[in-house]
């Protein structure tokens, strides 16, 4: 059987992919098939909650696709937890929880329903937000994780049900939750423990327990900061809290503007006396 790549006619007809195809960015199939909108209901545009996950953070936002590109209808990272009083841990479990429970609540505080859909409280168990009658219904979304791979108990999901427990309607099954087994469902003190990170606050405690040594070398950054194991998971229970009650991202501090100087090349014209006085001058050396 010949090879057709080296042919002529297959160099002619051969269609070049997308770009974000070729760097390996985007799975445009799996993108259609989120896009995709029902065929009774005209220009309702689906909404994506698009999960990221970096080496320094987490990335949340709320997507809407148009014609002419994405729209982001709310965001947020988890950096800036730092308001929050959380300034260590950025791309654990609870990072990723926190900043899905951060991006739900201001895209409900950005269309007005953050009030007729409080947070869900019972941290770990399994809930989807229903409809409420005679009201507006909820905000749903559906689950974007890119080409992470959706495998149980991964951050992706922990973030889906940070949102989730904003006030979001995603529709997810308890499936892909760290917890869950087939024999006994999902165990939300399990779930609960893994988001406020229970196993590694036990694991930091034995170790300074055992070898302060190891334990500063580890975590060292913990040391630095000043933060004990036994204060981490009220400092976490106090962010949960605080972003509950105030969403909204706090604009900074705007600098100084710093002063440009403006250089202007173009020659300025001469008056009338000036010519008059430059023709003068002209004539008096010209009889020198």
């Amino acid at each position: 059987m010949s090879n057709k790549k080296g042919t002529r006619n297959y160099m002619r007809n051969f269609q070049t992919k997308r770009r974000r195809r070729r760097e390996g960015k985007t799975d445009y199939q799996h993108r259609t098939n989120l896009l995709r909108q029902d065929c009774t209901q005209h220009n309702n545009v689906k909404s994506r909650l698009v999960v990221r996950i970096t080496n320094t953070k987490v990335i949340c936002a709320i997507v809407k696709a148009f014609i002419d590109g994405d729209r982001v209808v709310a965001y947020a990272d988890s950096t800036e937890l730092r308001n929050y009083g959380v300034n260590f841990g950025l791309t654990n479990h609870f990072a990723a929880y926190a900043t899905g429970f951060l991006c739900g609540r201001r895209a409900l505080q950005s269309n007005g329903l953050d009030r007729i859909y409080q947070p869900n409280t019972q941290i770990g168990e399994y809930s989807i937000t229903e409809d409420k009658d005679d009201e507006h219904k909820a905000y749903k979304v559906y689950l974007d994780i890119g080409l992470a791979r959706a495998s149980r108990g991964a951050n992706v999901f922990i973030a889906m049900k940070g949102a989730s427990d904003a006030g979001l309607q995603i529709p997810h099954s308890e499936t892909k939750f760290f917890g869950y087994t087939k024999e006994k469902g999902l165990d939300a003190n399990e779930l609960r423990n893994r988001i406020f990170m229970k196993q590694n606050i036990e694991y930091m405690i034995d170790l300074r327990d055992n070898d302060e040594e190891v334990y500063k070398r580890q975590f060292g950054g913990y040391v630095s900061l000043g933060i004990k194991p036994e204060e981490i998971q009220s400092k976490l229970e106090a962010c949960l809290k605080q972003i509950a009650e105030n969403p909204m991202k706090s604009k900074g501090e705007k600098k100084a503007g710093i002063a440009k100087t403006h250089y202007n090349n173009r020659i300025p014209k001469l008056t009338l006396e000036e010519r008059k006085e430059r023709v003068r001058a002209k004539l008096a050396a010209a009889q020198e």
